[in-house]
Order: structure tokens, then sequence, then C-alpha cells
């Protein structure tokens, strides 16, 4: 793949926040046109640990992460890699909407009583409450999907749980590429490029400077989750994402305790932060950013 490095690099320190002690992984949605590589990069990144589904509904989703824990030694925890979401969240809208409610439920707390849900899949559900079972998520979507989803993710809070990966191609870029089929080198390759993470988990602090720095970022990053709607009058208007700061603060500050376990550290340092200003420009909803 061209000129994905920069993304490739994020998407590492975002599956590695799986293996951070006392902090909630992240989860994130990379958006972008069809045919820039979204499926190839999730898939090319991904983590041994990872557990890779094509599509699901709710039931095939609980049904899978209860195989996981009938032995009673399954991990507390699931990264779930999605290569394209659209086809998940293209069944009809009455399954969507409770796998949207399983996964809202998944990427919190965990799982709880879920309204529609009944028989040998409540039943399920209910062992996995017991075992306190949570995930993340890892997934890819087009614009015109996400466009027709966002406002209902927005209402349900599955937004504030999702960091955007927001991104497309500048022209060179494009002709980078085009040039490269043109020789013949346009083989998709999905087999994963496992990075040497760390063998022990460790638990990251952050010192009180880089701390003030990181809520800078997340503060002026807060301003590009945002899109434009025309209402019933047809006149646009800005949509903000999330009116409050607190959890894109909370996933900034554990995206740079991740980047800085990757690097064999107890503590932040300034080169994390570096890389989460580079990867903030990514976190938008206003444009995509071009590489």
């Amino acid at each position: 793949m061209i000129n994905v490095q920069r993304i490739e690099t994020s998407l590492r320190i975002i599956y590695a926040s799986a293996k951070l002690e006392n902090e909630r992984p992240l989860s994130a949605v990379i958006i972008a046109p069809s045919d820039a590589g979204k499926s190839q990069l999730i898939m090319r990144a991904r983590p041994a640990w990872g557990k890779v589904m094509n599509d699901f509904t709710y039931m095939t989703l609980i049904e899978n992460l209860s195989e996981l824990y009938d032995s009673g030694k399954g991990p507390k925890h699931t990264t779930l890699i999605v290569p394209d979401f659209n086809a998940v969240i293209g069944h009809r809208a009455s399954v969507s909407t409770l796998t949207s409610s399983v996964l809202l439920a998944l990427l919190a707390e965990g799982l709880s009583e879920i309204p529609g849900i009944d028989g040998q899949t409540k039943l399920r559900v209910q062992m996995l409450k017991d075992c306190g079972i949570t995930a993340s998520l890892i997934t890819g979507v087009t614009p015109e999907m996400f466009a027709s989803k966002r406002g209902k993710w927005r209402q349900t809070g599955l937004l504030r749980r999702l960091l955007p990966v927001n991104y497309t191609y500048r022209p060179q870029s494009v002709s980078l590429i085009s040039r490269s089929i043109e020789k013949g080198k346009d083989r998709i390759d999905y087999s994963p490029d496992y990075y040497k993470y760390p063998s022990k988990t460790a638990t990251v602090t952050i010192p009180d400077d880089i701390a003030k720095d990181i809520n800078l970022i997340s503060e002026r990053s807060l301003g590009n989750l945002c899109w434009r709607h025309a209402n019933k009058d047809g006149r646009y208007v800005s949509v903000r994402a999330q009116e409050l700061p607190f959890s894109l603060h909370k996933c900034f500050r554990v995206f740079c305790k991740s980047s800085a376990w990757m690097h064999g550290e107890k503590q932040v340092k300034p080169r994390d932060v570096e890389q989460l200003e580079d990867f903030s420009s990514f976190v938008r909803y206003d444009r995509p950013e071009e590489i």
C-alpha cells in the first residue's frame, strides 16, 4: 500500500490499547471511499489476538463471543476486527438496531439487559454479562454509509465510542497508485504483518505537563467532530457529534499511553504526544485528511 504509513502506525497504537492495564481499549472506524484500501489496511495492521468477523448480526456476535467463554477461560476483553462495516449495518433495520445496541453495550461497561432479545440468545447475553465481557471494535465504512447512520449513532452514544479515522488520497498519491497498478503491482494483500508488541502489559502514567498538552489537542480536535446537515427548511446547519470534550480527551490519553507502551515506556513522552498530534488530523467528520 502507498502513503498509508501514518494511518498504519496509528492503527497499531489503537490495537495495542487492548493490552494496557486499567484502561478502556480504543475503538475506531476508518471512513474512506470505496477502493481506498480500508479493509487491506485494517487486516494488514491487525494483531494476533484480534477476532476477525466479516459480517455478523447481534445473534451471531453473541454466539461467537459465547464460544470463547464456554470454557470459562476466555479473556475478559475481545478486539473485534470487522474490515467492512457496511455489511453489518446493511441488514434490515430491526436486526441492525439490535446489533448496534449489543455493540454499544460491549464497547461500554459490558452487556446488560437488551430489549428485543429473548430465547437462547438472551441466556447467552446473561452468561456474558455475568462474566463481565467487553469488546473494542476496529472497522471501516464508506462516507455515504456513515452519513446515513451518523445521526442515529450520535443519539445512542455509539459515536463517542468510535474514534473516526477519516482520510482520502491527494491527487499526487492517486497518480502514484495508478502508476503502481500500471506496472502490475496491484495485488491486494490481506495477510497480517504482525507487529512485535511488548510481551508484558503495563500501567502507563502521564506527567502533568504532558497531560496539559493532551488536553489542548483534544479541545482543538473537538471542533472537527461536526458535519453539515440540511434541516427541514433546506438550510444547512452544523451538527456537533459531541457537545462535551470528555470522551475524546480520555481516548487521546489512552492513545498516548498505548504509544508509550509500544516503545517499552511506563510514562508518556513528548514523542507520544507528537504521534497524537499527527493522529488527531484524521479524527474529524468535517472533511477527510488527504494523504
